[in-house]
């Protein structure tokens, strides 16, 4: 079996050669390689056979009917009009084994099988016929298709009738819609008259010799450079991209020139420097010259724009010097802004401000606001009393160098206008209010101008004519440590000269101490005395005492001296407590003279020892309180 199919195809490929070589015009395989026929007559008793191979190229489905499998195509230009195709068709064979059932056949106005004009898709048998009609357009490219069913390979013949020949007529002139020449970037439309009787060959349009447009009777072209342009039409019955040409016109040309519009000269410019850099169109500014920006006209035409700009030069600005005393503030008379601090050089900007252009102009602005601050000093020498004021300026002066000069005035403060001195030591006669007056005259540029500052003592120059006093207590016990100070003069002090009855000092160097430590006898009840004569640049002040009294100590006051000891006293801060060995320690503080209490450290040192360290604390009389079984006693420590 598998051997008579195989004589059977290699019979049959034979047979279909020897059918397809009478096939004259011969198929082709697809649509776009078609041979283009130049009337439907050139089909007119066309006997030929569908394909033996698989080529899928037929525009089926068709009517949602039909499926592509042996495709074979022509192409074919005519006169238009109707149209009326026969097929006859038979001797179809199925190289699948399945039974032949025919063949179809269709017509196209485009390869994407758009346009469609007649399509058969009905398969009835192994032979038979059908008639394809159809309105055709005059001139234009039609494509004809043959396809068997389920891939039969069938004999036919065509008869056809109508779709005469034509003769393409000459072409007109080209039309333009802008004109000669035309702007350097526009485009225009030309057109060429049509065919008459509707025919629509293919139009074939070149610019310079190059293939450009859409094969109508319009070209739109876009001129983006500068020249002269030829610009050519022909028309073409056929297939013109593969030579198969059935008529074809003579050429059609026209010059067309492209060209830049002449540049607009645009108002001059000037700026002011503060405007720079200035964007202009293209161009950012930054100095004067002529400069040249592309514009564009209706979207289209290319055209520059010229423009000459003058950059106006940044005048040089002048000093401005200004020197404010308290209080004062420069205001500039165009701004009204202050400016109450130091400027050195600082650039005050006046916006459009000059006459001829509305430009911003600028000075240099340099202030200084003299300032200054004194000392008051009162002390005696050469058995004089003398007031000393020594002058601090304080003027912010941000780098200038203004020359400065100062001076002083002494007065009375009820006398202001009475000037007693104008030295800067004053020797005062009189108890008084008494003040200066510094004087500073500052050059800076070409302003001069004096300030003048005023400070008044507050001191009492009587003082130094009266006697100090002396501070401490006067009901003491007896063997008890007190403290004693100098209190109510300033002056200054060359020697304290202290002198006691019935106590001792402790103090090392007491001459150089306006406060002292006296640790009292340990006496019956007495009458003690402590006097101080104070010895000044001035004078002696004499000496002046103050009786103590010194009272027996209770028995009371006595035990509790036996029960705690301090060891050393006075002392530097570190010292021992001794404790009798009847009570019991229980703790302790330490406590300043109004009342503080003083942060200690504290160490047990054996049964009845502890050792105290205050570290640094002020010197003077501290009370110590020791916490026991039998109540607090008290002490006081001394503190050197």
């Amino acid at each position: 079996m598998k051997k008579s199919l195989i004589l059977f195809l290699a019979i049959f490929y034979l047979g279909f050669d020897r059918m397809n070589s009478q096939c004259v015009p011969a198929a082709s395989d697809d649509c776009e390689s078609a041979a283009v026929l130049c009337s439907l007559d050139e089909l007119n008793g066309y006997t030929c056979s569908t394909r033996p191979d698989f080529n899928p190229t037929a525009c089926l489905p068709c009517n949602g009917q039909g499926s592509a499998n042996n495709s074979s195509w022509w192409a074919f230009v005519s006169e238009g009009g109707n149209i009326v195709i026969n097929v006859n068709y038979g001797g179809c064979t199925n190289a699948y084994g399945a039974a032949p059932s025919g063949m179809q056949m269709g017509i196209v106005g485009g390869c994407d099988c758009s346009q469609p004009v007649s399509c058969h898709t009905n398969c009835n048998g192994s032979s038979g016929s059908f008639t394809i009609t159809g309105f055709l357009v005059p001139c234009k490219t039609y494509f004809f298709w043959v396809n068997g069913c389920n891939g039969d390979v069938c004999n036919f013949t065509i008869s056809t009738s109508g779709g005469g020949s034509v003769r393409l007529n000459p072409l007109g002139a080209i039309n333009s819609s802008a004109p000669n020449p035309i702007c350097k970037g526009c485009c225009s439309n030309f057109t060429i008259a049509s065919q008459p009787g509707g025919c629509t060959p293919e139009y074939v349009w070149t610019v310079d010799g190059n293939h450009v447009g859409d094969k109508s009777t319009k070209l739109t072209y876009c001129f983006p450079d500068e020249g002269i342009f030829r610009i050519c039409v022909f028309a073409v019955l056929g297939n013109y991209a593969n030579g198969a040409i059935c008529s074809q016109t003579a050429e059609k040309c026209i010059s067309f020139q492209a060209k830049k519009r002449e540049g607009q000269i645009a108002r001059p410019l000037t700026l002011c420097p503060e405007r720079i850099p200035y964007d202009w169109h293209c161009e950012s500014v930054s100095s004067s010259g002529t400069y040249r920006c592309p514009f564009t006209l209706n979207n289209c035409c290319e055209y520059d724009s010229v423009i000459d700009i003058t950059v106006l030069e940044r005048v040089k600005g002048s000093e401005v010097f200004y020197i404010g005393c308290k209080g004062e503030h420069y205001i500039d008379t165009m701004t009204n802004m202050a400016y109450g601090t130091c400027n050195n050089k600082t650039e005050i900007y006046l916006p459009r401000s000059t006459k001829d252009y509305q430009c911003d102009s600028f000075y240099f602005l340099n202030t200084i606001y003299p300032d200054a601050e004194a000392d008051m000093f009162i002390y005696c020498k050469g058995s004089k009393t003398i007031l000393e004021m020594k002058p601090k300026i304080t003027t912010v002066l941000c780098g200038l160098t203004p020359d400065i000069q100062e001076r002083v005035e002494w007065y009375e403060l009820s006398q202001s206008q009475t000037i007693l001195d104008t030295n800067f030591i004053f020797y005062p006669k009189v108890k008084g209010d008494y003040c200066v007056r510094y004087l500073t005259t500052y050059t800076l540029g070409n302003q001069k101008k004096t300030c003048s500052f005023d400070f008044c003592e507050k001191f009492d120059e009587t003082q130094f004519l009266i006697q100090p006093n002396l501070s401490g207590n006067l009901d003491v016990k007896n063997g008890s440590i007190e403290n004693y100070k100098a209190v109510g003069s300033t002056i200054p002090v060359l020697k304290y000269l202290w002198r006691v009855e019935g106590g001792a000092i402790l103090d090392s160097f007491p001459e150089t101490k306006d406060s002292i430590f006296v640790k009292w006898n340990n006496a019956p009840d007495t009458i003690a005395k402590i006097c101080l004569d104070i010895e000044s640049d001035c004078s002696s002040t004499g000496e002046i005492c103050l009786d103590v009294t010194l009272n027996i100590s209770t028995i009371i006051e006595t035990l509790t001296k036996e029960f705690v000891k301090v060891i050393p006293n006075p002392n530097d801060g570190n010292f021992v407590i001794y404790l009798n060995e009847s009570i019991q320690y229980l703790g302790l503080q330490l406590m300043t003279s109004d009342g503080r209490e003083v942060d200690v450290l504290t160490m047990k040192q054996g049964k009845n020892q502890i050792q105290v360290q205050t570290g640094q604390i002020p010197p003077g009389i501290y009370q110590l309180n020791v916490k026991t079984n039998k109540g607090m006693i008290s002490k006081s420590v001394v503190i050197y």
